[in-house]
C-alpha cells in the first residue's frame, strides 16, 4: 500500500531455555499492516487451482483496514500465558470503523479486559472472562456488553458435548441439550435491540429440537417486536404464536397493533428446498380489526424456474412470483396528522413476473382523506 506513506513493519524476540528447566518467551509488534496482504499470503497456500476460494473472495473487502498488534506469550512447557494488551483495526477509507481489543489467558483461562468496536453510527463496548474447568469437562464464562447504550449481561457454563445453560438481564435464558436429538429453550423479556437509529423490544418464549438428520422443530408460545426509537409515529408491536419447522411456519394467531388500531389474525409461509436449493413457497395472511372495517389480506407463491441449483446471482431471473394484496379501510392518519377516524383508503395490489421483468396493478378501491378542511373522496 505505497499510497498509505509508511510500511508495515514487524518485530519479533523471544528467547528460549533448554534443559530440566524449559522456558520459552516470546514477543511480536505489528504495525501498519494491511488485512488484505494477509489474506493473499493465506489464499496463495489455500485457494489452490480447481478449488472452491474460501481466502480469496474476502480480499477486496479488506483492502482499506490496518492493523496494529503488541501479544507476549511464555511457556515451561507444562503451563503458558499470553496477552494482547493491544489490537487495533480500522478503517483508513471510512471514519467511525475502528475496533480495539484487550485480551489474555492461560492454558485454563481466556478475559478481554476491553473490546470497543465502533461501526459508523453503532458502538459496543464489552469485557468478559472464560475459566476452564478440566475435572468437570466444564467451560464457565460470562460478559458484560453495552450496545448502543444498551447494557447487556449474560453468564453461562458449557458442559462438553452435554448441555448449555446461559443467564443475563432482561429474562434471558437459554437452554441446550446435546444428544441423538438436541432440544432446547430459548426465553427473554423486553430485550432491546438497536442498529443505527432504530431499536425495537424483543419478548420469546420458545422450545425447539433438532435432529440428527438435518429436521428441527420450533414451538413458539410467544414472539413479541415493538419498535423503541421513535422512528415509526406510529409505534408497531407484532406479536404472534405457532410453529416453525424446515418445511415453513404456522402462526395459529397474530397480532399488530400501534396508537393508531390493532389487527389479528393467523397466517403461514411453507416452503419447499430440494438439492439444487431453493424450489417453491407459498404464504398467506390474514387479519382484520375487531372494532372496525380495518382488514388486510396478503397471499402468494414464488417458485424457481431454474432447472439447475438456484443461486442468489441468479435471484432477479429466476424466481417467478404472484402475490396478491388486499388492504381495507386502512386508516391515513398512521402516516399524515390531523386526520379522522373517516379518513380511509381501501385498495389491492397484484403483482407477478420475475425481479427482472415485473408487472404490477393497483386497484384504488375508495380512499378519504381531509386536506386543507375538505375530504377527498375517491
Amino acid at each position: 500500500h505505497p499510497e498509505y506513506g509508511t510500511p508495515g513493519h514487524l518485530t519479533a524476540n523471544g528467547n528460549l531455555q533448554l534443559g530440566e528447566n524449559k522456558y520459552l518467551q516470546a514477543s511480536a509488534t505489528l504495525n501498519n499492516f494491511f488485512l488484505d496482504t494477509g489474506l493473499k499470503t493465506a489464499a496463495f497456500f489455500t485457494d489452490g487451482e480447481g478449488d472452491i476460494p474460501c481466502v480469496g473472495p474476502a480480499i477486496p473487502k479488506a483492502e482499506p483496514y490496518i492493523t496494529q498488534v503488541e501479544c507476549y506469550f511464555a511457556t515451561d512447557f507444562d503451563n503458558m500465558m499470553y496477552n494482547a494488551p493491544v489490537v487495533i483495526c480500522a478503517n483508513t477509507k471510512e471514519d467511525k470503523e475502528i475496533g480495539f481489543v484487550s485480551f489474555d489467558g492461560t492454558d485454563t483461562s481466556f478475559s478481554f479486559s476491553r473490546i470497543d468496536i465502533m461501526y459508523g453510527s453503532n458502538s459496543m463496548l464489552a469485557t468478559g472472562s472464560l475459566d476452564i474447568d478440566r475435572n468437570l469437562r466444564q467451560l464457565n464464562f460470562f460478559t458484560d456488553l453495552n450496545l448502543n447504550s444498551f447494557p447487556y449481561s449474560f453468564n453461562g457454563v458449557y458442559a462438553w458435548g452435554e448441555w448449555l445453560s446461559i443467564t443475563g438481564n432482561y429474562g434471558f435464558e437459554a437452554l441446550v441439550n446435546y444428544g441423538k436429538t438436541t432440544d432446547g429453550s430459548l426465553r427473554c423479556n423486553s430485550l432491546p435491540l438497536s442498529y443505527g437509529k432504530y431499536s425495537a423490544s424483543l419478548s420469546v418464549d420458545t422450545n425447539f429440537s433438532f435432529s440428527s438428520n438435518g429436521t428441527w422443530d420450533a414451538f413458539i408460545d410467544k414472539f413479541e417486536i415493538s419498535e423503541l426509537s421513535d422512528n415509526f409515529r406510529s409505534k408497531p408491536k407484532i406479536v404472534f404464536a405457532g410453529e416453525m419447522n424446515d418445511k415453513g411456519l404456522i402462526a395459529s394467531n397474530i397480532l399488530y397493533s400501534d396508537n393508531i388500531s390493532s389487527l389479528d389474525g393467523n397466517g403461514f409461509i411453507l416452503w419447499n428446498i430440494s438439492e439444487n436449493g431453493f424450489d417453491d413457497a407459498v404464504v398467506n395472511i390474514s387479519l382484520a380489526s375487531p372494532v372496525s372495517n380495518e382488514k388486510l389480506s396478503f397471499g402468494g407463491e414464488a417458485r424457481s424456474m431454474s432447472q439447475d441449483k438456484f443461486s442468489l446471482a441468479n435471484f432477479k431471473k429466476d424466481l417467478y412470483f404472484n402475490l396478491t394484496t388486499g388492504i381495507f379501510s386502512f386508516p391515513i392518519s398512521r402516516f399524515i396528522t390531523g386526520q379522522g377516524a373517516g379518513n380511509t383508503v381501501s385498495f389491492n395490489i397484484n403483482a407477478s413476473g420475475t425481479f427482472e421483468n415485473p408487472l404490477y396493478a393497483i386497484d384504488v378501491i375508495d380512499s378519504s382523506i381531509l386536506l386543507g378542511g375538505n375530504n377527498l373522496v375517491a
